[in-house]
């Protein structure tokens, strides 16, 4: 698969933000992938190595440079599954690679280029201790202390240090020289730059922009990238931003694929996919975003369940004990009796009747949110109804819906039941209008994590977890495991799983830092995607079915291609298959095929209607 675009900024690599001699380009490292982006038109494109290879997924870049001509970008990489890490140098005009070195064990701790673009620095890590460079004249360094020294990088020498009358209390931990004016631009440990200016964040790389003697770029450990003028009264603007913490759930409102909305270590944030910009940002000091519905009503690990109107991100509802020390699945109904809407579950804050929430003790906990909601009147909510039945965390919780035409339009109506999943490797079909469980399913070897309805056919649910399997359910007949697809030899955990909006296709993402793309009918794996330097820990379809957004447990967020035309063709009807068509809601046709369940393979005739 190709990514498209990508939210998130590695500001944890020292000096791993570069400004092009173009003056429009930016280049950072997301992932195990290089980023290069025009500063006014946010497009971006990607340096990925050798993509395909199954194992290079497992690298991650661990320190960056670009040459003073902007001819050559040169990356070096942490591997610790194998005894050699390499060093990539790319061609920036045509976006090639044009060498590649294996010098250093383990990982490659720093680089740079000579000023005369012939020669290239690099130092190995702990476990290599091994210096590769060529020489300039003269070096400078910033000290833990708060000083500059300059030295003779030929004769290693020192020269002169340059004292700070107030030192900065966490040291330097940035420098650049100006060459125009012969100033230096320091940053310190503690977020402060020269001339006190206080960022968020541990500075970690100061670059100017070509062509300007007064702006930089200044990129922090937060995830943030400043652009600062020193002329127009050292004003600061945030140029990107991005999680740098585990985005542990996200979701788009129903629709509309130009939105997204994340949560994260203490955030909840509102991005534009087409700009990949922050809108809205909401904060919870102390305290983890662990799971968001449609618009933003979002959970956290202080056990609250907290409502924002998506306009201005105020509080629109706040739930305070909902069971447990955390909330870690949430969903939300669109009326209270199941009548008929046409969001397909993508309910907004005027319509919300009820909100489902899981927690990690076990407890599945509906809610009541009154009309008043709707007036724009912010209410604490305490009227619920409990049920018990999970012994570990609940990991998901989905509502059952079905097809109904309404008035000659396709709609969406919610059944009064919903299906929730535990690491207990329970699931279980309730039965909202009389609070018990209807279907209760268990098994020994799975821990589920997640799981899905099919858009059409919601008899049947597919699961995973632990042990790196798809399981397909049906939870409302037999409530028996109908089918369960191969690990492929991968024995890792599946965190998340996702269907499109016409049911053909599953996407996965697992422990082993790849999305995968399934075939609904079969099981079989058609595509994956490498980029993620971390697991993944949330995946999406988006509305429109054109991209796949992920995100990894580095609070990166990548939006993949998904062209449906190049995996259809493998997906229609094969010899001896038949097709199962819609009812009469006129819902679309669903191919049949024939499963191999678990423990042993179908009889002549027993195929599996899916």
């Amino acid at each position: 698969m190709e990514i498209e675009k990508v939210i998130g900024f590695d500001g944890t690599i020292v000096r791993g933000l570069k400004c092009h001699p173009d003056g429009y380009h930016i280049v950072y490292a997301v992932g195990n992938m290089v980023v290069i982006e025009h500063t006014e038109t946010r497009c971006q494109s990607f340096l990925q190595y050798n993509k395909d290879d199954c194992e290079y997924h497992k690298i991650r870049i661990s320190c960056l440079d670009l040459s003073k001509s902007g001819i050559y970008i040169a990356v070096g990489t942490v591997n610790k599954s194998i005894s050699q890490s390499d060093i990539l140098i790319w061609c920036f005009a045509d976006r090639t690679l044009y060498a590649k070195y294996s010098a250093h064990r383990i990982e490659v701790a720093t680089l740079m280029f000579s000023c005369c673009d012939k020669y290239l620095y690099s130092i190995g890590g702990a476990d290599d201790r091994l210096l590769i460079c060529s020489s300039d004249e003269l070096g400078y360094a910033g000290t833990s202390s708060g000083d500059i020294v300059i030295f003779n990088m030929n004769t290693c020498a020192h020269l002169t240090t340059v004292l700070r009358k107030t030192p900065f209390c966490c040291g330097l931990t940035q420098l650049s020289l100006n060459q125009a004016t012969k100033e230096f631009i320091v940053g310190g440990g503690d977020g402060t730059l020269a001339r006190e200016k206080m960022l968020e964040g541990k500075i970690t790389s100061i670059v100017s922009r070509s062509g300007s003697t007064y702006e930089y770029f200044i990129g922090t450990d937060a995830g943030n990238v400043y652009k600062i003028n020193f002329i127009t009264a050292f004003k600061c603007s945030l140029a990107k931003t991005s999680h740098m913490s585990v985005v542990n759930d996200f979701c788009q409102p129903y629709g509309n694929s130009d939105l997204l909305v994340s949560g994260s270590h203490e955030q909840v944030r509102v991005w534009s996919m087409r700009e990949c910009k922050e809108l809205v940002r909401m904060t919870v000091p102390n305290h983890t975003c662990l799971v968001v519905h449609v618009l933003k009503d979002g959970s956290w690990s202080d056990s609250r369940i907290r409502a924002y109107y998506p306009e201005s991100g105020q509080p629109m509802f706040l739930i305070n004990n909902s069971y447990g020390s955390k909330v870690t699945a949430l969903t939300a109904t669109s009326s209270a009796t199941g009548s008929s809407s046409s969001s397909k579950g993508g309910v907004s804050s005027s319509i919300c009747k009820r909100v489902i929430s899981g927690s990690n003790l076990g407890h599945v906990v509906i809610w009541n949110v009154p009309a008043i909601c709707a007036n724009m009147e912010f209410v604490y909510i305490t009227d619920h109804v409990l049920l018990k039945q999970h012994r570990a965390p609940v990991t998901a919780v989905k509502i059952r819906t079905r097809n109904v035409l309404l008035e000659g339009r396709e709609c969406c109506e919610e059944i009064d039941e919903i299906v929730s999943c535990s690491l207990d490797g329970t699931l279980i079909l309730w039965d909202l209008s009389k609070k018990l469980p209807k279907t209760s399913i268990k098994t020994n070897h799975t821990m589920f994590k997640d799981l899905v309805f099919h858009p059409v056919c919601q008899q049947f649910v597919v699961a995973t977890g632990s042990g790196g399997r798809l399981s397909y359910f049906d939870v409302v007949t037999t409530g028996s495991l109908m089918f369960q697809t191969d690990d492929c030899g991968v024995k890792c955990d599946i965190n998340c799983l996702d269907v499109d909006c016409l049911g053909e296709f599953l996407v996965t993402g697992d422990d082993n830092k790849m999305v995968k793309i399934w075939r609904y009918g079969d099981g079989e794996m058609v595509f994956k995607g490498c980029g993620h330097s971390t697991p993944v820990s949330r995946v999406r379809f988006t509305p429109d079915r054109k991209n796949i957004i992920s995100s990894g447990t580095d609070g990166s967020i990548f939006a993949w291609i998904f062209d449906p035309s190049i995996l259809y063709p493998e997906c229609q009807q094969k010899e001896g298959n038949k097709e199962v068509c819609g009812g009469d809601d006129g819902s679309r046709q669903l191919q049949q095929l024939q499963l191999q369940p678990a423990g042993g393979k179908l009889g002549q005739g027993d195929a599996c209607h899916l």
